[in-house]
């Protein structure tokens, strides 16, 4: 009581003037007491976060009713360090800087903060609004209890640790990849396609009646996958084709015949995902499933939809340009959904040090009988210098006969950077070298040179590219020009120059040039998509595209476009997949002034996977009605639905992997009762330890997953990853590992009372998985259990003062045996080292 009294004794004597300024009147035991206003204006409060005070002196202002809180005191409490304040914009991030708070102090009405002590104080209401899910004011105590709408920085530093903790012992797991096994022979997936179809003219000529069928077939032969496709109302085959995919690390070798004329071709070349055709326009192709429907989706937006035809779908967009990243949504016959990047991103065929890459396609050319043959090899002189090699040879008519047009060529390609702008440069030459006499004095001029320049500087992309030719060609100089600016983030300048230069002296040089403004811009659901292009005769063409995702499954997009000549053609495209579980929607109108079906309307439904209906009505009144069926099926297993003719299956086996080796040894047994996981299909082993996953993409990897229904198992100790082949089966062994116990005694004969300050320390030599340490209880007994067999490195170090124990360290080897049942006993005696 004493010592209060001083307290409050030095209080009033610190207030002698505080009754010239006015203020509070108050009286504790006794003792009477003033508070200026001031002084009752500003609090020291304590701040409580989830239940944990932050801050046992955070200033609060009060006003009346109303409360101010201090910004920077705020963020200096919870601990951010992460914040900038700049010309009245305050911005916090929080989550590792994916969450943030931006308080634009300017747009503030006067009354709702107030600046003090280089401080900003703002009102209850916004500092709710800006970083609490819940808050309140305990008056009584002076106390702020809130919960936070943020994750608090000490959190954030604890789930960064476990998930950094989790990842590594991620990354140290063994991958196990399994791929679909090439076989001489191996029956595989047939696809039946059926179509009856109504067409009711308007021109009086009442209903016609047509139908068409296909099989299609897909299987395991001479170690490829082979693929063909049979026409049931022409009663003719069609192409027949032989793929090796992922022969060598994303390309793609392919044997077939194709065509009317039965012309064999075989090609070799990487797959790219997409490809530049003669418009110098980007084209996505990509192989998937048969029967998948594809979105191709570029900033969230669907922009396109494709269904699967031969294979592959195949986008042509205005949209698709260099530099953009585009992501094909892929949805199944089966239900199955999963994506896949394309990045438009052109490498020029630049090859990494020591690194060959290979372009090469041979095609019979039934008219002349000969081949037409391409022939491209490039090899990484260094990570930014490849050399390249070309030779062609192809048929033409010379001299009123088939002779064959040779050409051999040589290629630079340097990349680099310069100040982080990229730039490449290539240089390329050509040559015809046929030996003939008189084909050679014909082919003389037949040479080419061909510089090329692509670079980005800041907002800039330029691409400049100029032909240099022999007078065997028309053109004596070629010129093409493409120049990019980002002017703003949604907004970029387009330009282009091509300049042709011709060997006759009376023929006019040509020189045409376009620029142009591209423009796009998402609000929420809708992206906006507008170009316009002028050319040098004056003409200009506009495009406007919209696309919208804001209503439930559905996407819908319209495309209008202003030709040249002021031609208006426009089309509507309604999409939904899966809708109410088994149904697939689609229904468009196009329309055009410069066709002759001004407008059509479609209207396409597609039930369970493999019933299809549809109708389509023009303006002039010809209507079309079909219904069709598609179906896949597996011929090993007629009654499993496989959905796709490429899709795979796959057998899993389990075994206990008793000595971690993650192979099956003769004396390891197979397993039942073990659930094994591919996405939301789920299967189980039988008695002989095997199931089977039907209907599995192909080409792309999977991870699979196993669960042992015995708890003394683990399923999860190793990463399984299978990728198909085509159809044919995939063989995935499953290590099931035995979970190891080690348990012991370790003694200390001289004083087994410090057992208690003693710990084992236990790694695991054939991993870099973090150890385990426990304490030895006060008996000296331990026990570590689910572990793995293998071999080990033990420590046992004795922490205490008292005796000067040498740290005893050894190599220690777990086993699973019939006869221990995974318990490895030790019995471990410590030393006294003296002094």
């Amino acid at each position: 009581m004493k010592k209060i009294i001083t307290i409050l004794f030095l209080l009033l004597s610190s207030l002698t003037f505080a009754s010239n300024l006015g203020g509070t009147k108050l009286a504790y035991d006794g003792v009477e007491f003033f508070i200026s206003d001031e002084e009752e204006r500003i609090g020291a409060y304590t701040l409580e976060l989830k239940g944990i005070p932050y801050s046992y002196t955070y200033t609060v202002i009060k006003e009346g009713d109303e409360y101010f809180f201090p910004l920077f005191e705020f963020i200096r409490a919870v601990g951010v360090e992460n914040y900038k304040y700049d010309r009245g914009v305050l911005t916090v991030f929080f989550n590792a800087n994916e969450d943030k708070r931006v308080i634009d102090l300017r747009k503030l009405d006067e009354s709702s903060y107030r600046f003090e002590d280089n401080d900003y104080f703002i009102c209850e209401k916004l500092f709710k609004e800006y970083f609490f899910q819940e808050f309140r004011i305990d008056k009584e105590n002076f106390t702020i209890k809130t919960n936070p709408n943020f994750i608090l920085p000490n959190e954030m530093k604890y789930i960064l640790d476990n998930k950094t903790r989790e990842l590594k012992e991620e990354l140290n797991k063994e991958i196990l990849l399994y791929k679909g096994e090439r076989e001489l022979f191996d029956i595989g997936n047939l696809r039946i396609n059926l179509e009856k179809e109504m067409i009711k003219s308007s021109d009086g000529g009442g209903r016609k009646y047509d139908w068409s069928g296909s099989l299609e077939y897909s299987g395991s032969l001479l170690f490829g996958n082979f693929i063909t496709e049979y026409d049931l109302k022409e009663k003719k085959f069609k192409d027949f084709e032989l793929n090796y995919y992922g022969i060598k690390e994303d390309y793609e070798l392919s044997i077939g015949v194709y065509g009317e004329d039965r012309e064999k071709q075989l090609t070799f070349r990487k797959d790219r995902g997409y490809s530049l055709n003669d418009g110098r326009e980007y084209i996505i192709e990509e192989r998937v499933p048969v029967g998948s429907k594809v979105e191709l989706i570029y900033g969230l937006f669907p922009i396109d939809v494709q269904d699967e035809v031969g294979g592959k779908v195949t986008f042509v967009n205005s949209l698709i340009k260099s530099g953009r990243e585009f992501i094909l949504k892929i949805y199944e016959p089966n239900g199955k959904i999963w994506e896949k990047l394309v990045k438009i991103n052109e490498d020029y065929n630049q090859q990494k040090k020591g690194e060959f890459g290979y372009d090469i396609s041979i095609r019979e050319d039934k008219e002349s009988k000969r081949n037409d043959a391409d022939l491209n090899i490039y090899y990484g002189y260094t990570d930014n210098l490849t050399m390249g090699f070309s030779w062609r040879q192809y048929p033409e008519m010379f001299n009123d006969d088939w002779t064959y047009i040779k050409e051999m060529g040589t290629e630079l390609i340097y990349s680099n950077s310069i100040d982080g702008n990229p730039y490449t440069l290539s240089y390329e030459y050509t040559r015809g070298i046929n030996k003939d006499e008189s084909e050679t004095e014909s082919l003389k001029g037949k040479y080419r040179h061909r510089y090329f320049l692509d670079t980005d500087i800041k907002n800039f992309g330029i691409t400049y590219e100029q032909y240099d030719n022999g007078r065997y060609y028309e053109e004596k100089r070629e010129i093409y020009i493409d120049v990019d600016y980002d002017l703003t983030e949604n907004i970029t300048l387009t330009g282009s120059l091509e300049d042709t230069k011709y060997h006759e002296k009376d023929r006019d040089d040509e020189t045409d040039y376009y620029y142009g403004l591209e423009f796009s811009k998402s609000w929420n659901s809708l992206l906006a998509s507008y170009e316009i292009e002028n050319n040098k005769k004056g003409e200009t063409r506009h495009s406007l595209d919209f696309y919208y995702t804001g209503f439930k499954d559905f996407t819908v997009r319209l495309e209008n476009t202003l030709d040249e000549d002021n031609k208006y053609e426009g089309e509507l495209k309604i999409n939904n997949t899966r809708w109410m579980d088994n149904l697939d929607f689609s229904m468009g109108m196009r329309y055009s002034e410069d066709k002759r079906a001004e407008y059509m309307v479609e209207f396409t439904l597609k039930f369970d996977n493999w019933l299809e209906f549809g109708s389509s009505a023009e303006k002039n009144g010809d209507k079309r009605t079909y219904v069709g069926i598609d179906r896949v099926i597996s011929l090993k297993n007629p009654l499993q639905n496989m959905n796709s003719l490429e899709n795979t299956t796959i057998k899993t086996i389990a075994f206990l992997d008793r000595n971690d080796n993650n192979k099956i040894d003769k004396d390891e047994e197979k397993l039942s009762d073990v659930e094994v996981s591919l996405g939301e299909k789920k299967v189980v082993t039988d008695e002989d330890g095997e199931a089977y996953i039907y209907g599995i993409p192909s080409y792309t990897d999977y991870e699979i997953t196993a669960l042992s229904r015995r708890p003394s198992h683990d399923g999860k100790a190793t990463k399984i990853k299978v990728r198909g082949m085509g159809s044919s089966e995939v063989k995935a062994y499953i290590p099931i590992k035995p979970l190891i116990t080690f348990m012991g005694e370790v003694k200390f004969d001289k004083d087994q009372s410090i057992l208690s300050d003693t710990r084992i320390k236990l790694n695991k030599i054939s991993t870099k998985e973090t150890g385990k340490i426990i304490p030895v209880e006060s008996n000296g007994e331990f026990y570590i259990d689910s572990l793995t067999a293998g071999k080990y490195m033990m420590e046992i170090e004795y922490l205490g003062e008292d005796y000067n124990i040498k740290r005893y360290k050894r190599q220690i080897d777990l086993t699973y045996t019939d006869e221990n049942a995974g318990d490895n006993y030790y019995l471990f005696e410590l030393e006294e080292v003296k002094k």
